[in-house]
């Protein structure tokens, strides 16, 4: 067990990158669990919420929210270098002279568009910012075009990476580094399946590269040259995917990678591709994980948290998980994803063994209001400086607790990101504030908090230790 035994590979497609996200959740279902990452483009950005979140259908979700922005419709409008057919004479006029302005662009330009777009986007979806956070390793691939090279990121800034993977040669300014010039990861390997060779016993891709090429009607010069691209990227990406173990080919309907309105389709497509052919994959990985699970429990068994006569099993089985994912040092304890849930959080409030805990990370562990109670009310976590509740669903209810109590006083870092809070919330929360001397940081995007609320918690900002008061999504988008 020196080395991750399953690694998925998500190839690069733009929109139809969607269908990554119904593969993932049937894996998900069927308790195939995915030890390493290796993703290009979309597929890279995809794998890279998963990763960070742990779990496929909050990746589903906050796709969805991202789609209902303001800034997302003017993206969607500017599609550019589509494959369609024209059906009008209006149509076809217009073509024209989108075909001429790029190619007026192209003599004068590198991109039609710069990274800030981009990053904007990348920045809003994931839930962390560094590989380092990441629940489940990963590589991202990039393209560096002078060197005719691969760019493997595996460490440090998780959306610098993403933003030159999924750079758009001609439609995305590139990176450039000293005489590196970094485009989209998909220019070289658009299935990353050789990154997995050597650092995992299975390789299972996903390729969304399956596109319905139509006949060529009088062809212009720029039609042509992007047929013969297509024509070699098609060829490339089948070879890389007969290197992988095993395959699932969601059909990605012959969609152009901008077509995001196709967003449903093409993740109940991919869930179908992946409900096809699990019991296959089942059975070809079946015996390994029997093993490892075996492996996993008799580490939880030798960490000594042994279930005591009287004890609930669950105690026992949190102590566990505690155990496996506590520093060396005993002050950060990272449970993101691990779904425990509010009884999860009440043994944690009362384990004498956390008291040198300073970092708690509990995103994604759906614990509610009565879980943020527990930890609010803990008189074990006294020492907290930093506390990640992201994605738990606490409510007002919930950051009422956290704001009236006197046991994390010492925070510096509070994460309350996407919890259904709304005004009332924040007016609580502002209430008591200035009471936080010690606070540094307060994030409280992907919430429901209104104007009014932003207001009211700014002007108590003021009366704060709060420097950094994050409220919006991203800066510049706008939920509608």
């Amino acid at each position: 067990m020196t080395k991750p035994f399953l690694g998925l590979a998500l190839g690069g497609g733009g929109a139809r990158g969607a269908a990554h996200i119904g593969v993932l959740q049937e894996l998900h279902k069927a308790n195939i669990k995915i030890d390493l990452i290796a993703g290009t483009s979309a597929g890279s950005i995809i794998g890279a919420m998963y990763a960070g979140s742990g779990d496929p259908f909050w990746v589903e979700d906050h796709f969805r929210k991202f789609m209902n922005s303001e800034e997302f419709d003017g993206l969607r409008s500017g599609k550019l270098l589509n494959d369609r057919n024209p059906d009008s004479v209006l149509d076809q006029i217009a073509k024209k002279v989108k075909d001429h302005y790029v190619l007026m662009m192209g003599l004068n330009r590198e991109s039609i568009v710069n990274q800030d777009p981009l990053r904007k986007v990348i920045s809003y979806l994931l839930p962390v910012k560094s590989f380092e956070e990441l629940n489940i390793p990963m590589k991202v691939v990039a393209t560096d075009l002078q060197k005719c090279k691969d760019v493997i990121f595996e460490t440090g800034n998780l959306v610098e990476a993403l933003v030159q993977s999924s750079s758009i040669p001609g439609y995305v300014k590139p990176t450039r580094n000293k005489v590196d010039l970094i485009v989209d990861g998909g220019v070289s390997m658009p299935i990353p399946v050789p990154v997995l060779e050597g650092s995992c016993n299975f390789i299972l891709a996903v390729d969304i590269s399956r596109y319905k090429l139509g006949l060529l009607n009088k062809p212009n010069m720029i039609e042509i040259m992007k047929r013969a691209d297509m024509v070699t990227s098609l060829r490339l990406k089948s070879e890389l995917a007969q290197k992988a173990d095993f395959v699932i080919k969601p059909d990605t309907l012959g969609l152009h990678w901008s077509d995001f309105q196709e967003f449903d389709t093409l993740v109940e497509n991919g869930r179908k591709a992946a409900k096809l052919c699990i019991d296959q994959l089942r059975n070809k990985v079946g015996p390994y994980v029997q093993t490892l699970n075996a492996w996993r429990k008799r580490k939880m068994d030798y960490s000594g948290n042994k279930t005591a006569v009287g004890q609930d099993r669950a105690i026992s089985e949190t102590e566990s998980i505690v155990s496996m994912n506590l520093s060396k040092d005993g002050k950060t304890l990272d449970l993101t994803a691990t779904y425990l849930k509010e009884y999860g959080a009440k043994d944690i409030s009362m384990m004498e063994s956390l008291r040198p805990l300073t970092t708690l990370a509990f995103g994604t562990n759906l614990c509610g209001a009565k879980g943020a109670r527990w930890l609010a009310q803990s008189e074990v976590l006294v020492n907290l400086t930093s506390l990640n509740l992201f994605y738990n669903k606490i409510g007002n209810d919930g950051i009422k607790y956290i704001a009236v109590s006197d046991n994390l006083l010492s925070l510096q870092n509070l994460v309350v990101t996407d919890n259904e809070i709304t005004d009332e919330g924040a007016l609580t929360l502002a209430k008591f504030l200035p009471l936080f001397t010690n606070l540094v940081r307060l994030d409280l995007r992907l919430n429901r908090i209104k104007e009014e609320g932003k207001i009211i918690l700014k002007e108590a900002q003021k009366m704060s230790s709060v420097k950094h008061l994050l409220l919006d999504k991203v800066e510049g988008f706008q939920v509608k």
